[in-house]
Formats: C-alpha cells, structure tokens, sequence
C-alpha cells in the first residue's frame, strides 16, 4: 500500500513454503491475484503483478494455472509511485494478467489500453484470451443465465442455519493455542478475570466466557486481553502502541493475549504472556476462542 516491498528469500525455501498452496491447489482454483512485491528468486526488477517471469513462465508455464490471473489495487503507491498507473496497466497485460484491479479510473484505464491495442503494443488476441477466461470463469459461476440476485433469496441463503454452523465449525478448528509457558490453559477453576479490549468490543466472547461460568472482576490475579488489531491499509505498521505494551503486560498479573486479529502483535510482549489466536473478529470466533480458554473445546488451530 505505501511502498515496492522486496522479497529476498531463496528459491528451494518459497517453493517449499510459499509456492506449495498453488501448486496443491492449481487444478481447483478459479483464479490468483499476483502481489506488488518484487521476488528476486524470480524476477529480480519488476513486481510479481507485471512480471511476465512470474505470470506466464511460472505460474502458466511451470505450475500450470489456467484460470483468471488477476492484479493486486493498482491505485497503491506501490504502483502509483513507481512505474505510475497508466504504463502500470500495459506492462500487467504485457506479464499475463486478464483482470487490472482497481484503477483510479477505469474508463481512463479502458482508454489506455484501446489505445495500446490500436498502436500495435498490445496484441489483440492477448486480449481475445482473456475475454474467453472471464467468460469462462462467469460461466461455471452460472452467471451467463442468471447475473442478478433477487436480494430475498440473499437473505434466505447468506446467514442459514447450514452456514452458521459451518462457521462454528471452522472457528472452532481454527483456535490456535501460539504460546503458554506457564501453563496457564485452560482457566479451568478460573471464575473472575480482569477483562481489556482493544479494538472495539468483544461482546460474544464476554457471553460466551459466562456461560462456561467466567466473569469479569477486576480483582482477578488473571488478565486477558482481548484485542482485535489487524492490518490497516496505509497505516504503516501492525502491532500494539508502547501504551497497550503497558496495559497488557504490566499489570502484575498472569496474563493471556487473545488475538482476534493479526497472529503478529505478541511479538513485543514478554515471554510470559500466554497467547491465543483467533484470527478473526466474527461472532464464532469469539464464541469459539472463550470456549477453547475455558476448557470446553481443544486447541486444534496450527500457525501458519
């Protein structure tokens, strides 16, 4: 968002690590949005997103993706203050792309690139090519006999009983149990717990901590903080403030982080501090996250 980042890592560690979900999951996918960032054991000048090295020869070519290549934003200053959007917008043809996400302005943007076609730089048929993948990928999706969703059946399908409770159970499989060296978990015995939020309010968690009988008071020798801290476009930075530091781990009790947010934002914290991730701020995630804390359900989440 506010810069080029640079990836210096070798090639045998991110086919390992990196590179292992798209190959496992080639023949599945509909779809992959390439990154603003420059991999240098791929393409050591230019970002993935306008990287013919990365789109066509190794994520066409190698891996053998024959989906909807998409771009990240092109309206970041990763672009923007770079290369500049306009050429930004031939070059991620140029490298494979089908889709240009998110120009600052796309009829601008559809002139750009007519005007590409019309001068010879971008050929036609590149362009045929990823007409047809599109419509393709609109087609399995059945949006070739029905493009429009009356909003009553929205209602009756999103948020059914069936997604509801694969909610529950995928946040329940997710509760990551990251750190806990003095064996604070589970609170089993634990009736009272001074309670900080940060980042709005975790009212689900409350409840949920209750039914399994643990509430707030603020005598507890337990603090948990709960903190919902992600990462926030343009902001700069992820993490807790030296404030929040303070709050969370110098209150001279035994202490546990509840991330509901970024798995990252214990780095600044002691040792000592048990940590718990969530990964999310959703109403199951929470319910899920008191229920693991207090017993009720296992750790069954693995960190990345």
């Amino acid at each position: 968002h506010l810069t080029l980042p640079m990836e210096d890592g070798p090639r045998d560690l991110l086919e390992r690590i990196d590179l292992k979900p798209y190959r496992d999951l080639v023949k599945e996918a509909d779809s992959v949005m390439t990154a603003h960032i420059v991999v240098r054991a791929f393409d050591d000048k230019r970002p993935a997103s306008l990287s013919p090295e990365v789109t066509r020869r190794l994520l066409r070519e190698e891996i053998g993706f024959r989906g909807v290549v998409m771009t990240d934003a092109l309206i970041m200053k990763a672009i923007s203050a770079t290369i500049g959007e306009e050429e930004a917008l031939l070059r991620a043809i140029e490298a494979g792309a089908d889709i240009l996400l998110y120009p600052a302005d796309p009829l601008a943007a559809i002139g750009t690139v007519t005007r590409a076609v019309e001068s010879g730089r971008i050929p036609e048929a590149e362009i045929a090519k990823s007409v047809l993948r599109i419509l393709a990928l609109k087609e399995r999706g059945g949006l070739v006999e029905r493009r429009i969703t009356e909003p009553e059946e929205v209602e009756r399908v999103v948020g059914s009983r069936e997604h509801k409770e694969a909610a529950r159970s995928m946040a329940e499989a997710s509760i990551t149990l990251a750190r806990d060296v003095n064996k604070l978990l589970p609170l089993q015995g634990v009736r009272g717990i001074r309670l900080i939020e940060i980042g709005g309010a975790h009212n689900a968690f409350r409840e949920e901590l209750a039914v399994a009988g643990i509430t707030t008071d603020e005598s507890s020798p337990v603090t948990v903080a709960a903190v919902n801290r992600g990462p926030r476009a343009y902001s700069g930075e992820i993490g807790l403030s030296d404030d929040e530091v303070k709050r969370i781990a110098g209150n001279g009790t035994k202490t546990l982080l509840v991330s509901f947010g970024s798995p990252y934002i214990a780095r600044r914290l002691p040792e000592e501090v048990a940590f718990v991730c969530a990964y999310s701020h959703g109403e199951e995630s929470q319910r899920a996250a008191a229920k693991a804390i207090a017993g009720k359900i296992p750790f069954r989440g693995k960190m990345p």
